[in-house]
């Protein structure tokens, strides 16, 4: 029975028999315990009927309790030890003036409720003791077998987080939990919390009773406090403090708390886990007594003979677990050796100077979260880890994925009747979001799964590492689930992947390591080496079209495999552009530009977006070279059918990728064709900015070259190199240190190019400085030529064929065979003549005299001064 109800009761008693109330006015006298009334004040403010007010001093109290109206005025007793008499007769006052009061005077150290009521009448007294016993709440309760409990199971559900439920007379025997994501089965949701309370008070109750009596020279221990006090703390009245009575109570309790008797719970969860015996599980449940209630630290204070040191020592727990054991036998009990010490479920404080028998233990706080936390979901443990359970019903993945992940599933199943040093260590071969699809693809097939990401948050140290490494292993191992580690590689401590793969490998059962490196060898366990294989066009096409299906959007499968064959979207980008599109049935237009709009969330800092509106229309080029041109967004659309349908990818050594090499004088239009495919596939340029990715230190050019092909390939982007030469130069002998490095950058580019899948394209001024194996691995070789006199008319023509006012003047037939440029020196004539024309007060659209400054001007640059002659007069 909650309280509010309780209270509801008691004053419709007062009133006649059960009247109904509407509000309830509530005054309490804060006392000394500062965190007991703030959880009194939490659990009354939930009742929305109750008006609570605060007071510190009496002649406040008495200014709020009003007459003619339902009050409560709670008090702590221990306001009431200094002046009994003088708080006798405010009572006697009090209830004089309103007859209606009720007065709860409360002991915050013990379970001591005395109830004050003037002329209570014994029909009331009976109903009181059987709303106490639990007949009905009369206030939305209901007719559960509740218990009366005192102030210390407030405090205990304050300090164990349970506010949102917190009971002060009664609890309730029979909550549970919703049901576990990982085991499917329920639990109570903290009935262990309640019954380790009641063994804990008993167990340091029967410490403080065996202490001999104190003499004259031993009277004062702890700076005058001495083992009565623990009494004090416990709520153990003197008729209690028999030691074979709470020997026997002591043997009674163990079994709901430790044995066969216990409820399923999470305390019970973390015994069986970790295989505790029962002595391993009492002195864990010692060590954890100052995280459910401080009285426990204070108690734990008196026992060490100090205070200031509120957690249990190896001597300490040695005097509490009795059967002959003492504070050696307790160090061989947290030995690395064995199970409390080997998984760290108890810790050792080694910061410490003070024998190692006086160091103060604890338990790790991951643990304390894992205990505290009042319901089983998923969430974060800090540190990087976090734990996931299954993402709904179990789906079946694609085929290439379902082979894979049934190889894994299979070898952790076998290695479950084999030692651990035999279970295989997964080794996850690719980039970081490989990590992100392996844990999406056992979510679906009905596992759950424990991240650790150690690039993450800040790792202070290899024992730092260590202990971050160990608390993912005892998160994983309680929820029973996989641990995928990963990030290894990106912190700065010697020899992180070692140190992190040999901490998991020694005792992380179901393991996945992630971006290792050679930590791997650390680790004598057998390996499995997995790796995400390519989507085929046909996965992500019915991607597409079950997304689709899912928003109600009008879907074609010809479109949707149009845009499984030009941009490699997750299930969440897709959903997510599907989305924005903002229409039940859009055109394939308006899904392309949804698609790069959710691509450019997730562009590498090394990487600039040239996307541009020019089409084909725009680009004037040479027939034969345009039709060159064209095939290549087609190797990209049917790379699906030719490769995957009709079995040619077994055909292509270098790997399945589309890459092409432009080459020509600047100007020529090699990027802007790069654009111009980029716009017909509908997909994002990435243009490798070369200025923010070669660097002076030794590896660190390939670890953002790394990322701009795994940013390219996860958004299907086309990846253009503009001044390939400069990184795809050619190999030179070897005379310095310089000259390696320098070569194991163009090896590493030649490997990635291989791996990459997507569309690469390569701009070079000087194809002859090009290294060879690279032209290998090239499917398209495009030369782009100096345009002729009929090209050069056309562009003159489209780079004015805007809204720019023109005058009739302009002799584009001259300017094509007067002057040999590229389209690029043209372009940048028309518009540095629109500029001039712009600013030419008597000028009202472009004329020929403009444009013939400004070609004089790009002529000038360019050293042509024969032609800039020619034009001067023009010009003038």
């Amino acid at each position: 029975m909650a309280l509010g109800a309780w209270l509801f009761r008691l004053l419709a008693l007062r009133r006649g028999g059960g009247t109904t109330l509407s509000t309830v006015h509530i005054v309490t006298v804060v006392g000394e315990n500062r965190v007991f009334w703030s959880a009194l004040h939490h659990a009354l403010a939930a009742e929305r009927d109750f008006r609570i007010r605060s007071v510190e001093s009496r002649p406040e109290a008495d200014q709020l309790v009003g007459a003619g109206r339902p009050c409560v005025l709670i008090v702590e007793s221990s306001v009431v030890r200094g002046d009994a008499v003088g708080q006798s007769v405010w009572y006697a006052d009090l209830m004089e003036r309103h007859p209606e009061l009720v007065i709860l005077e409360i002991d915050s150290t013990s379970a001591d409720l005395v109830v004050r009521m003037r002329d209570a009448g014994l029909a009331t007294l009976v109903s009181l003791v059987r709303e106490a016993a639990n007949r009905d709440t009369g206030h939305g309760g209901s007719a559960k077998a509740d218990r009366l409990v005192g102030p210390t199971e407030v405090q205990r559900r304050l300090l164990t987080g349970d506010a949102d439920t917190m009971p002060v007379i009664a609890a309730s025997e029979s909550s549970s939990e919703p049901v576990s994501p990982f085991s499917r089965a329920s639990e109570t949701s903290d009935g262990w919390a309640v019954a380790a309370t009641r063994w804990l008070d008993v167990c340091f109750a029967l410490r403080a009773a065996r202490e001999p009596k104190p003499t004259d020279a031993t009277a004062a221990r702890v700076w005058g406090v001495s083992f009565g006090r623990v009494f004090e703390l416990l709520g153990v009245e003197s008729g209690g403090r028999s030691i074979s009575v709470l020997e026997r109570e002591l043997a009674r309790l163990g079994p709901s708390v430790f044995g066969d008797k216990a409820e399923p719970s999470r305390l019970a969860r973390l015994f069986t886990a970790f295989g505790l015996s029962a002595s391993e599980r009492r002195a864990f449940l010692i060590v954890l007594s100052p995280e459910l209630n401080a009285r426990y630290g204070r108690v734990l204070g008196i026992l060490n003979d100090d205070a200031s040191r509120q957690r249990a020592t190896a001597s300490v727990l040695g005097d509490l677990l009795g059967d002959d054991s003492d504070a050696w036998s307790v160090r061989k009990m947290l030995a690395s050796d064995q199970k409390l010490g080997a998984f760290g479920i108890v810790v050792e404080d080694d910061s410490e100077t003070a024998p190692a028998a006086d160091r103060a233990l604890r338990v790790p706080s991951e643990l304390v979260e894992f205990l505290r936390r009042g319901s089983e979901r998923d969430g974060g443990y800090g540190i990087g880890l976090r734990v996931s359970g299954p993402a709904g019903a179990a789906t079946e993945p694609p085929k290439d994925e379902a082979e894979i992940l049934a190889r894994l599933r299979l070898a952790w199943q076998e290695a479950g009747t084999r030692p651990i040093v035999k279970a295989p260590v997964a080794q996850l071969i690719g980039p970081r979001d490989d990590c992100l699809w392996l844990q999406d693809r056992l979510r679906t097939l009905g596992t759950g799964v424990c991240v650790l990401d150690l690039g993450t948050g800040e790792t202070t140290g290899s024992e730092g590492l260590r202990e971050r490494c160990m608390a993912a292993v005892r998160i994983a191992r309680l929820y029973g689930v996989p641990l995928i580690a990963g990030g290894a590689d990106d912190l700065a401590i010697p020899k992180a992947s070692a140190i992190a793969a040999e901490t998991l490998g020694a005792r992380a059962h179901h393991l996945v390591l992630h971006g290792f490196g050679s930590g791997l060898l650390s680790t004598s366990r057998p390996v499995l080496v997995i790796e995400r294989p390519t989507g085929s066009r046909t996965d992500r096409a019915a991607d597409w079209l079950r997304a689709a299906e899912a928003r109600g959007v009008q879907l074609e499968r010809a479109m949707a495999e149009r845009l499984a064959s030009t941009v490699r979207l997750d299930k969440a980008q897709i959903d997510a552009a599907l989305r924005s599109c903002g229409t039940d049935t859009p055109r394939e237009d308006e899904l392309l530009a949804a698609t790069r709009q959710v691509v450019r969330t997730d562009v590498p800092r090394a990487v600039r977006l040239a996307s541009s509106g020019f089409t084909w229309q725009d680009i004037v080029l040479q027939e034969e070279l345009r039709d060159e041109l064209r095939r290549i967004p087609d190797h990209v659309r049917l790379s699906g059918k030719v490769l995957d349908d009709w079995g040619m990818r077994r055909r292509l050594p270098y790997g399945d990728g589309v890459a092409a090499l432009f080459s020509g004088a600047s100007g020529t239009g090699k990027t802007m064709a790069a654009q111009v495919i980029a716009n017909d596939l509908g997909a994002e340029l990435f243009q490798v900015d070369l200025a923010k990715t070669i660097s002076k230190y030794i590896g660190e050019t390939e670890q953002r070259l790394d990322e701009v092909f795994d940013a390219a390939e996860r958004v299907g982007a086309v990846l253009l190199f503009d001044e390939a030469d400069a990184l795809f130069g050619k190999r030179s002998e070897v005379k310095d240190a310089h000259d390696r490095y320098a070569n194991i950058e163009v090896a590493y580019l030649l490997q990635r190019m291989e791996q990459y899948s997507g569309l690469t394209v390569l701009t070079t001024n000087m194809r002859q400085n090009m290294d060879r194996a690279f032209l290998r691995r090239l499917r398209f070789i495009l030369e782009f030529p100096f345009p002729g006199a009929k090209e050069r008319r056309r562009i003159w023509d489209r780079v004015f064929a805007g809204g720019a006012p023109r005058a009739d003047d302009i002799d584009f037939d001259f300017l094509a065979r007067r002057l040999n440029l590229t389209g690029g020196h043209i372009q940048q004539i028309a518009v540095n003549a629109a500029f001039m024309a712009a600013g030419d007060p008597e000028a009202d659209a472009i004329a020929m005299a403009h444009v013939a400054r400004a070609a004089c001007v790009e002529l000038r640059k360019l050293g042509m001064r024969s032609d800039e002659a020619t034009l001067a007069a023009i010009a003038a």
